[in-house]
Parts: C-alpha cells; sequence; structure tokens
C-alpha cells in the first residue's frame, strides 16, 4: 500500500446478561463479534493483510 488509508469499522461485541436480553436487540451478534474478534484467524488475517489496528488516539 502506497498511501496511508483510514477505515472505520464500527463493532458492538460484548456478553450477555439479563439486562441486555430485557433490553437490546444485539443479543445474538455480541458474543459472535467476541469470538470472531478473538480468534487467532483474525489476528493472522489482519497480519497477512498488513492492517494496524490503532483507536481514536492515533489519529
Amino acid at each position: 500500500m502506497t498511501e496511508d488509508v483510514v477505515e472505520l469499522f464500527v463493532f458492538h461485541p460484548g456478553y450477555l446478561d439479563q439486562d441486555l436480553l430485557d433490553h437490546s436487540s444485539l443479543t445474538l451478534p455480541r458474543p459472535k463479534e467476541v469470538a470472531m474478534l478473538i480468534a487467532p484467524a483474525t489476528k493472522e488475517w489482519l497480519k497477512e493483510q498488513r492492517v494496524e489496528l490503532i483507536d481514536c488516539r492515533d489519529l
């Protein structure tokens, strides 16, 4: 890659508790996102794609 590009991806990972089950429509996606984000295959794919993870303080 020859230029710096910032792409924003927003996730809502989390573990379910009764409050989320009672009040959120994002109940099933949250634990699935946790599993995807912590998977070794995800880390390897990001490395292969030369993706640098940053937070807003790095911009």
